[in-house]
């Protein structure tokens, strides 16, 4: 077992606290050290048992199927792939996705864009005719060596067009048809694999190919991957907006085949892909503090859409932000491009006389395997030992930390800070700004009451509230609802755990969580100092104990950059020693007393208790919620030996559909489905999922070809057009069923005509091949 120092404790508060201090509890609890380096039961740092083989692959150019791409649209299908030798039963597959940069180079040491008049996006060219070409897929092969050696199977796909040539961050469009290719190639890039791991040659529907020509990655990849059990996605700048897009063009994807996506990290993303929420996945983001190309750290951004999505309800969400990181240095083949963060990240540390961290090349590709290649192995591979290292109750190990120059700056406890949001049966939420009153009411129902704040308003950075918001004028990235809390004297903020004030059991968790920041402009917070506040947790009884922030985490010191990002804090229940845990009835926050700062204003959201035990995740495939993803090329798989490839098209049949009106306005719907195939002698795939459109017309002349479809909570939705459908995602396969709450508007008055609604059902079977839609018609009411 690797054991690692917890290093020194901080001072803890007084004694006795002075009652005119708001009367703080008597008794400090002296639990662990603070914000140690506890041991973990695997090093993510040390290489694995298999050794590593690594293959390049080129299997043509791919036709993208986009509707706003104006240049280009092919794109080489080419990269590497990155396995273990010697593995006796199948690997996960990892799939890494790099983002914008320089195509071509002059020399080693200089990239370019493409010249004027280089070819871009034609079939079989070079695109750096008279250049040297920049691998940008190669910059990753540290992390696969290590990761591989681990038993996993690593693919890195070039995307260097994705980004050019008509598809790059010109426009709104333009980026958002960037992220769209880079969906488009891997989905190409899994199905590749899913051919070489059937012993299959790649068959591309979108120009000759030699199937017959000897393939090292499909020699090697044989029989090696497990595809069913989920894959990992992790993507870099643009490459992260892709990998998020590629969440929504895969639930989408009814037409191909949908891939279950274990895992998904943005690394240091864009935000080109309208705003999309990760979905049905272990999501995580990782903010360079020292980024000077994504300088507004918009991976911020994806975690606080995706942390509490109704599909996120078994998964975890996490963010990770890593203080003296740059944008380049996670790529070895940018990291020769030198560092990008510029003039961005200089000064002092919060004041204190502390030298500026920016990590090396070598220190902050460590952090990037340790946290990185540890979250595809823990959500991926479920390999429970990295669990502490995601969660925050463990800083990075030892074998990870800075040994230059800026280790001198700061302290390997202080370099990663990490939000968490587990599974909803992981949590018990305490403060969630985000209810019908969250500024007096509580997640669990019981009362919020302020006590002696200047300020105390729910932020909300996307929906229009920035008056709520921090006033200082620092980069505030962190969307998501949360409490803007000020002080400038002793105050307090109490949160019940129940309805009443009755007690809660306790017994069962591991930590109390809550993400806080330090607003970096506010003048309150006297000139970047370091901020802090106590955390009490009372019993039934009146017995307290009392911890401070400061003791588990730097989340409240400023960054090296001025901005204002909520970062997580991890507070063991060991801390709140004396506490009957088994009857615990309250949370306070407490500001301004003796031994903390005196004025201030800071970020609070997110507060909740994590049980002991971690949970299990459960990943799926949302249902679809837009128009059916563009496939472009497809690439087939085709026996070697016979060189032909059929493709099933066909879609399910819908046999029978009965519809049943009962009491209480509800309407049943109830049928069967069954598959069939065009290859001869081949089995149907099966019936996947069947989907139900309830409509009516809208009347009027201005209602012409409008509909309204009925929503999943009985109410009909605004008129849309007609054939712009919105469907219903039953119950079951081959036997399916229905249940639908009719609503009371819309029912005729007397003397008004009954209205018919239409009933439109389609099947689609497990390749993604939908069937025809029966219809059937029902007078209402």
């Amino acid at each position: 077992m690797l054991s690692l120092s917890r290093g020194r404790p901080t001072a803890p508060l007084a004694a006795t606290l002075a009652v005119a201090a708001l009367a703080l509890v008597p008794s400090i609890a002296s639990a662990a050290p603070p914000r140690g380096q506890d041991a973990l039961s695997a090093d993510p740092m040390a290489t694995g048992p298999y050794p590593v083989q690594r293959v390049s692959y080129d299997v043509g150019d791919l036709r993208l199927g986009l509707t706003r791409a104006p240049g280009a649209t092919l794109v080489p299908l080419r990269g590497s792939v990155t396995f273990p030798k010697g593995k006796a039963d199948p690997s996960r597959l990892v799939v890494y996705l790099h983002g914008n940069h320089g195509t071509c180079r002059r020399s080693p040491s200089s990239p370019q864009a493409p010249p004027a008049d280089a070819p871009t996006g034609t079939p079989s060219t070079d695109p750096c005719p008279d250049w040297a070409k920049v691998d940008s897929f190669a910059g990753y092969d540290y992390l696969s060596d290590n990761l591989a050696s681990h038993g996993y199977v690593v693919v890195s796909p070039e995307a260097n067009l994705a980004s050019i040539s008509g598809l790059g961050p010109t426009t709104s469009a333009g980026s958002s048809t960037g992220s769209a290719a880079r969906s488009q190639i891997l989905q190409a890039t899994i199905e590749a694999v899913r051919s070489w791991n059937a012993g299959d040659a790649v068959m591309n529907t979108g120009q000759a190919v030699d199937v017959t020509k000897p393939s090292a990655a499909r020699a090697s990849l044989k029989g090696q991957v497990d595809l069913a059990g989920g894959i990992g996605l992790m993507g870099h700048s643009r490459g992260g907006a892709g990998v998020v897009d590629f969440l929504q063009f895969n639930r989408n994807n009814v037409r191909g085949t949908q891939w279950l996506i274990d895992a998904t990290l943005a690394l240091e993303p864009t935000t080109y892909t309208d705003s999309k929420t990760p979905e049905g996945t272990n999501f995580a983001t990782l903010l360079g503090g020292c980024d000077g190309d994504m300088g507004t750290l918009e991976g911020a951004n994806f975690f606080g859409l995706a942390k509490y999505r109704p599909a996120n309800a078994r998964t975890a969400d996490l963010q990770f932000y890593v203080e003296g990181a740059n944008h380049n240095f996670y790529n070895t083949v940018w990291a020769a491009d030198g560092d990008d963060a510029g003039g961005t990240c200089g000064g002092l540390w919060w004041g204190g006389g502390h030298p500026e961290v920016r990590l090396s090349k070598p220190d902050q590709q460590k952090t990037g395997i340790a946290l990185m290649n540890a979250f595809m192995r823990r959500y991926v591979g479920d390999e429970a030992a990295m669990e502490p290292l995601m969660t925050g109750e463990t800083t990075l190990p030892a074998s990870a930390c800075p040994t230059g120059d800026s280790a001198k700056a700061v302290d390997c406890r202080d370099l990663v800070r990490t939000s968490y949001i587990g599974p909803d049966e992981q949590r018990l939420d305490l403060l969630r700004p985000d209810g019908a009153d969250p500024t007096g009411t509580t997640a669990t129902g019981g009362t919020l009451t302020a006590s002696g704040l200047t300020r105390f308003e729910l932020c909300d950075p996307q929906d229009g509230k920035p008056s709520a918001c921090p006033p200082g004028g620092s980069t505030a990235p962190s969307w998501g609802d949360q409490f803007t809390v000020g002080w400038d004297g002793p105050a307090s903020l109490t949160a019940q755990l129940a309805a009443g004030g009755g007690p809660t059991d306790l017994t069962g968790t591991r930590a109390l969580q809550l993400r806080t920041a330090l607003d970096d402009g506010e003048p309150q917070n006297r000139d970047r100092q370091a901020q802090d506040y106590a955390v009490t947790l009372t019993d039934a009884t009146g017995a307290s104990a009392t911890t401070k922030v400061s003791d588990w985490s730097a989340s409240l010191r400023a960054p090296f950059k001025p901005q204002t990002v909520l970062n997580g804090v991890w507070i063991p229940l060991s801390a709140f020693a004396g506490v009957d845990l088994s009857r615990a009835v309250s949370v306070r926050f407490d500001f301004g007393g003796e031994g903390l700062p005196a004025t201030g204003l800071i970020q609070l959201s997110d507060v909740s208790f994590l049980r002991k035990a971690p949970a299990a995740v459960q990943p799926s495939i949302p249902a679809p919620n837009g128009p059916p993803s563009p496939l472009g090329t497809t690439l087939a798989t085709t026996a070697v030996s016979t060189g032909k490839v059929c493709r099933d098209v066909l879609g399910p049949r819908v046999r029978s559909v009965s519809l049943q009106r009962r009491k209480g306005r509800i309407l049943v719907v109830r049928g069967r489905s069954s598959d069939r195939t065009n290859c001869q002698g081949e089995r149907a795939s099966a019936v996947r999922g069947t989907m139900v459109a309830i409509r009516q017309p809208v009347l009027g002349k201005k209602g012409k070809g409008q509909c309204r479809y009925l929503d999943a909570k009985g109410r009909w939705g605004r008129a849309v057009p007609c054939r712009a459908s919105r469907v219903r995602y039953v119950k079951g396969t081959t036997t399916w069923s229905l249940r639908a709450r009719l609503p009371k508007s819309g029912l005729p008055r007397p003397g008004v005509k009954r209205r018919t609604l239409t009933v439109l059902v389609r099947s689609y079977d497990r390749r993604g091949n939908l069937g025809t839609a029966v219809k059937r018609t029902l007078r209402y009411p």
